[in-house]
């Protein structure tokens, strides 16, 4: 290729107050393959480097490009190619760049330390940990290897290492602010919640209007449970960049979280407008409008994420909740058992599951997914409850005996325990049992009361007599 009529004058000339003009046509020429337009010889490094220094990685990527095509043979050219596609998260070419670098120059630690980067970010942290301690072998006072160490070391979760060397480099100008960051992140990782506040706060006061410490603040508020906090936070972010889906989408989650649930659809929304793809905000729509009792919008919603994953349980768990509250108990059915199908160790889905069969009339299924629950929650009282209940609906006296002592024995306060035993009594026409046990059960919940009424005094065939009987056993236990 010959060079004779590139612009070697580029930065000799004109100095840097129209570059911007002149990368823009560089660049052009480039793409065009327009030789006659392309930056000189000279000119070439120096563009790299002016971009990278204004965090223009792209056009430098175009520059840098150039430059190992004009001398293949510099591992200096290859080592900033390297540079930039790790800067634009192109992984794989920067290790293709940086291996060539060290193919020509196996000495240079800079390319070693890049080699390192990649290293990590493909999950090799090990390896990316020898390279980096080469280097600090070589060259102890390396700061950038030194950091870089943090990271890896932090991959790995050796936490406590990786806190040692950022509160060294902390002291650095050059390394403060990122090594704030990554003690923040390290320290929420660690649960240390009050210690990862402190630092995004001094990040904060180096960088305020960096929105994601902001953001991060604000997941680590939710962590705690200081929900308006997040909201502040949150709020700062979408004002620092109106377009920060990530921070809409935790407002409308923390909404959530506080019940409000009109301003969590709102959130949902706002986070739609900007992205209309993200899964999670529409599940997360969904459930919002099914907690507000909007089930048919909310159905919507919750199908159009399943449709997006069919894998999501939760998605199914909530569309089947809110087939259940319509009363649509079949379709509540069939999503509660993909549900269960996709997460089998939920007892919470399983409950789902079982009140669904026994509100359609099917005790025997019913039945069945109670017994899961109980397997996997074996001290829920209130499954156990229903559970009981069933099995004497079913006609299976004796185990509903059986579990309704097994809930006295979880509680013995439990007045439903009691009630379950004067039912499992009177249909055993165990009169005085019946009247015992009932009288157990108004002592410690007074409602039950209201609940006999309705469920078990039709039963009785000496009403008069039974409740007389009842009261005389509660007056008895008084003396």
């Amino acid at each position: 290729m010959s060079t004779a009529d590139f612009e070697d004058d580029f930065f000799e000339n004109e100095g840097l107050e129209n570059i911007d003009d002149k990368i823009r046509r560089f660049r052009k020429a480039i793409r065009a393959r327009d030789i006659q337009g392309f930056p000189g010889v000279d000119a070439v490094e120096n563009l790299v480097h002016y971009c990278m220094g204004k965090l223009m990685f792209q056009e430098a990527l175009d520059f840098c490009r150039l430059w190992v095509e004009y001398f293949p043979f510099s591992s200096e050219a290859w080592l900033k190619l390297s540079s930039i596609y790790i800067n634009l998260s192109r992984f794989k070419e920067a290790q293709e760049s940086v291996e060539k670098s060290l193919s020509i120059d196996p000495s240079d630690m800079e390319a070693k330390l890049n080699l390192s980067v990649v290293k990590d970010y493909y999950g090799d942290s090990n390896e990316a940990l020898v390279l980096v301690d080469e280097i600090l072998d070589e060259e102890p006072e390396n700061e950038e290897a030194i950091y870089h160490k943090g990271i890896v070391l932090q991959s790995l979760g050796r936490y406590e290492e990786a806190v040692d060397i950022f509160l060294l480099m902390s002291s650095i100008d050059d390394f403060k602010k990122d090594s704030y960051q990554e003690l923040a992140y390290i320290y929420n990782m660690l649960g240390i919640y009050s210690e990862s506040m402190r630092y995004y706060d001094l990040s904060i006061e180096l960088s305020p209007y960096n929105t994601n410490h902001w953001f991060n603040k604000g997941v680590v508020l939710n962590h705690c449970g200081r929900f308006y906090e997040a909201i502040d936070c949150f709020k700062m972010a979408v004002s620092i960049d109106d377009e920060f889906t990530s921070a809409w989408y935790n407002l409308g989650n923390t909404y959530a979280n506080l019940g409000m649930l009109s301003r969590s659809v709102e959130m949902f929304e706002k986070t739609l407008a900007i992205d209309p793809e993200d899964f999670e905000t529409i599940h997360g729509l969904g459930g919002s409008l099914g907690d507000l009792g909007r089930y048919d919008e909310a159905i919507v919603y919750l199908t159009r994420a399943i449709s997006m994953n069919k894998d999501h349980y939760n998605s199914y768990f909530a569309r089947g909740i809110c087939f259940d509250s319509l009363e649509n108990y079949q379709k509540a059915i069939e999503d509660y058992k993909v549900a269960v199908k996709l997460r089998q160790s939920s007892p919470e889905v399983w409950y789902a599951l079982a009140d669904a069969y026994y509100n359609s009339g099917d005790l025997e299924n019913a039945i069945v997914s109670y017994e899961k629950v109980v397997l996997l929650q074996p001290n829920n009282t209130d499954c156990l409850i229903d559970y009981g209940h069933s099995l004497l609906e079913y006609g299976r006296v004796s185990e509903a005996r059986y579990i309704f002592k097994e809930t006295i024995n979880l509680d013995p306060n439990c007045s439903d325990g009691y009630f379950g035993l004067a039912k499992v009594a009177i249909c055993e026409d165990d009169i005085i049992r019946a009247a015992e046990n009932l009288a157990i059960s108004f002592k410690l919940d007074k409602s039950k009361r209201h609940d006999y009424k309705s469920d078990l005094a039709g039963m009785i065939k000496d009403r008069k007599g039974f409740e007389s009987l009842i009261n005389k056993i509660i007056e008895s236990e008084k003396k």
